[in-house]
């Protein structure tokens, strides 16, 4: 079974190329190579979302062409400063930064939000959370409790990231989609006749090479086996 057999019937945002696999998989089996980053889709529920340090950070709302700058601003005290655009700003652009830890049947592990997938979970902007938090806490305290336990297809991007010269892992949610259950019941239907037939129920990507949107033709970026049954790989 190829990757685009396995995700076809996947629904809720996979694309073709981008190929399911569990938590376990995720964590135990992964082996980037050459520092390319890997791009595969996750199904589970958010069990904890860390909110002690602030979901979102003030970013710079300059436009460098057609994107937006989005480095960290200064607070200046009454204004802004970003020190990549060298100029102040009467306002910033609150964006979503923050981390759950998200479970399936296999394992758990640590997820790192942007803006995107921030706005997918709460349904509102970062600027729109912002104003809520600064005006109506239980409201807010509401909303983070209420993105606890709901379950989404994850679209990761899995890369080394170094931190305090030590190089890391690190899974960053590209996209958090609510479950298509129709999609979801036809993959499972798919999945149970692999099973019978004896065929792998999940296929492990490939590091991405110079194609775009999709994997190269290079060395997988799973070490070990390629492909695996209903259990998803090693212990949680």
């Amino acid at each position: 079974g190829g990757v685009s057999s396995l995700t076809s019937a996947g629904g809720g945002g996979a694309r073709g190329n981008e190929a399911r696999i569990t938590f376990s998989m995720l964590k135990h089996n992964l082996v980037l190579q050459g520092g390319a980053p890997v791009f595969t889709c996750l199904k589970g529920s958010i069990a904890f979302l860390r909110s002690e340090n602030g979901i979102f950070y003030p970013a710079c709302p300059t436009m460098n062409g057609d994107r937006q700058c989005n480095k960290k601003m200064r607070d200046e005290g009454g204004g802004w400063y970003c020190e990549k655009c060298a100029q102040p700003q009467a306002r910033c652009d609150w964006r979503y930064l923050f981390s759950v830890n998200a479970v399936d049947h296999t394992s758990a592990t640590w997820l790192t939000m942007f803006q995107e997938a921030g706005e997918q979970i709460f349904g509102m902007t970062g600027n729109a959370m912002k104003e809520l938090m600064d005006s109506d806490p239980n409201a807010y305290d509401k909303a983070l409790q209420d993105a606890n336990f709901k379950s989404f297809q994850f679209k990761v991007r899995v890369a080394e990231d170094t931190y305090n010269d030590e190089v890391r892992v690190k899974s960053t949610v590209t996209r958090a989609d609510p479950i298509d259950f129709a999609a979801e019941s036809k993959l499972l239907i798919t999945n149970i006749s692999k099973l019978m037939s004896d065929e792998p129920v999940y296929v492990l990507p490939q590091a991405s090479g110079g194609q775009s949107g999709g994997y190269g033709g290079g060395a997988p970026a799973f070490g070990g086996a390629t492909s695996y049954g209903a259990g998803g790989g090693g212990g949680g």
